[in-house]
């Protein structure tokens, strides 16, 4: 039995025949349960070709996360940490790297199955599809799995309506561990779910963590899973829980991997791409952009791939000018009814759409901003805020700014937050 298909082709549901105590089913009936998996599948958790999706990681770009995440699923000796947490700031790029890793998995045919959540497709941000997503991969890349799967749907037709944790249990990790049982997989299959606090509801983003640590703590079956989110306060908690932390590894999107590195790069091969086949690219000046400005633009995407990425993609507009694009970015030329940062903006409406204390969240803030020596211990003074509810006032908000007790400061993540929060629109 092969339990992992080398030709990619996936299996043919209609020539699975198995025998169950009740007698052989035919295939009709196997075509049936596929056709019943298939209707709960969200195909554009997976394969999207919507343009909001981040694309992988740009060439020679976040090696050193690539190759430490690829050297954890690979890992030959024996396994301590079985589920990995890539986190960091809002628009770091860990879309762009889970991406990346996928393409990476595939390329070694190391079985690999994935849900991209994404808040505001109503097909990918609620817990319903996801393992019916999950499983319908696992089965076009490991088909002896079909055989075991088919008659389970087909025994149980309401399986897609129960628990999240009954659904995970019955059609992913039993059927991996017959399979495993039968035929001993040479490679980990990986699970990867990205965007898990982009799935409406805390405790259903907590819940899948939760269910998934569970099904892996026996160890006894060549799976991990890689889960990638912003470090939420409610999935911190998870995730240093007991139950997960024994078990985890976690990859923070920090200056550790020394992104403006990788940001510059990526703009300097960009530009120069602009330069080559924009319809005005006769019209650039042969030293344009200045090296300055690229320092600029490297400084304001505060280690966050996000703000380089809308640059350029307002820069590479083909009906207008990316000199003059250029200066509106560095607030040198009205944009008019342009609208170069309505991705980012966009992002940051949605996080500050989820704070609860969204009032006194603003004054600190406004205060961080046009303070001239803003320690947050005055804030009392000011505006009737206690010191030590600050913290809990700014809960919700730990993917855009870091808040550190003993610094008494707030710190923007992402440089450009405060040119969001001081324009009028």
């Amino acid at each position: 039995m092969n339990a992992i298909s080398q030709s990619g082709n996936g299996p043919d549901a209609q020539s699975v025949q198995h025998t169950q105590a009740a007698g052989v089913h035919n295939c009709y009936d196997a075509d049936d349960g596929f056709k019943h998996l298939q209707a709960h599948v969200a195909t554009s958790a997976f394969d999207s070709v919507d343009k909001v999706d981040a694309p992988k990681c740009h060439p020679q770009t976040r090696l050193a996360v690539l190759d430490e995440i690829m050297d954890w699923i690979l890992l030959a000796v024996t396994r301590i940490q079985w589920m990995l947490w890539l986190n960091g700031a809002a628009g770091a790029g860990k879309s762009a790297i889970a991406r990346s890793i996928v393409a990476l998995c595939l390329s070694k045919n190391i079985p690999v199955a994935r849900f991209f959540f994404f808040r505001t497709d109503p097909t990918r941000n609620s817990i319903q599809p996801v393992v019916a997503t999950l499983v319908h991969q696992l089965v076009q890349q490991l088909p002896d799995l079909l055989a075991i799967i088919v008659p389970k749907i087909q025994s149980d037709p309401l399986i897609f309506r129960k628990s999240l944790e009954t659904q995970l249990g019955y059609l992913i990790f039993e059927p991996l561990r017959q399979l495993h049982r039968e035929c001993p997989m040479k490679t980990n299959v990986v699970l990867l779910v990205d965007g898990v606090d982009e799935c409406a509801g805390h405790e259903n983003q907590k819940g899948l963590v939760r269910a998934i640590a569970s099904f892996l703590s026996p160890r006894d079956i060549p799976v991990v899973a890689f889960f990638g989110s912003r470090a939420e306060n409610h999935l911190g908690q998870i995730f240093r829980s007991q139950e997960v932390s024994t078990s985890l590894l976690q990859l923070a999107l920090d200056g550790h991997y020394l992104p403006d590195n990788d940001i510059r790069l990526f703009l300097t091969e960009k530009f120069a791409e602009i330069k080559a086949t924009h319809p005005f690219s006769d019209y650039l000046d042969k030293d344009w952009p200045d090296p300055s400005h690229v320092g600029d633009i490297v400084t304001k995407s505060s280690g966050q791939f996000i703000y380089a990425s809308v640059v350029i993609i307002f820069l590479s507009s083909p009906r207008q000018h990316p000199a003059q694009q250029l200066e509106i970015i560095r607030g040198l030329r009205p944009a008019g009814k342009l609208t170069p940062f309505a991705q980012l903006d966009a992002l940051y409406r949605h996080i500050f759409s989820q704070v609860e204390n969204i009032g006194q969240a603003s004054l600190i803030l406004a205060y961080s901003i046009f303070g001239n020596t803003p320690h947050l211990v005055d804030l009392e003074p000011f505006f009737g805020i206690p010191f030590d509810t600050v913290h809990v006032i700014l809960a919700d908000l730990p993917s855009i700014v870091d808040y550190r007790s003993s610094k008494e400061a707030l710190y923007f993540l992402n440089a450009s937050l405060p040119d969001f929060l001081l324009d009028s629109k």
